[in-house]
């Protein structure tokens, strides 16, 4: 199996041809970059929902004002249909 290793022929004509595998084909620091922003915008949606599931009930109430009560109006509106 060794005697493999050390006769390795290119199949191309050009450029050196190292042994082996290509050893920078990954970079530990591009991955951990990666990850991190990726838990960090994980984090960030995460708190943004927590934002809007507390904040937007309020919001809506001021900019369209108070919900209705359409089970008590469609009641309303029953009884004076029968009467």
């Amino acid at each position: 199996m060794d005697n493999a290793r050390d006769s390795f022929v290119p199949q191309s004509t050009g450029g050196y041809v190292r042994e082996g595998h290509e050893e920078s084909d990954l970079s530990v620091r591009g991955i951990v970059t990666f990850g991190v922003l990726l838990a960090a915008c994980g984090f960030l949606s995460f708190a943004l929902m927590g934002v809007f599931h507390r904040y937007l009930p309020q919001m809506q109430t001021i900019v369209f004002g108070p919900p209705a009560q359409l089970l008590y109006n469609s009641l309303a509106l029953g009884r004076q249909q029968v009467s």
